[in-house]
């Protein structure tokens, strides 16, 4: 994925987030409730996401976070 596309994806999202409007590239995660795994922060029409993903390049929300549990397993709670 060309850095241009990713950084406009979660400079928009960051952005909409801050502003307390939903994202739409699902690049902003939080963790769910159990601690178990991330999910995406507040993200418009998720049905969608995937497809909005694919337009710019990015992977799918969930290989994102897979990687992402991967990148940071200490913040979360084994099961």
């Amino acid at each position: 994925v060309s850095q241009s596309r990713y950084g406009y994806a979660y400079l928009m999202d960051r952005v909409y987030l801050n502003r307390g409007e939903l994202q739409v590239y699902g690049t902003q995660l939080e963790l769910n409730k159990e601690k178990t795994s991330f999910e995406v922060k507040n993200v418009i029409d998720p049905e969608k996401l995937n497809e909005r993903r694919l337009s710019m390049g990015l992977g799918s929300i969930e290989g994102y976070i897979r990687g992402m549990n991967a990148l940071y397993p200490d913040l979360l709670i084994k099961p």
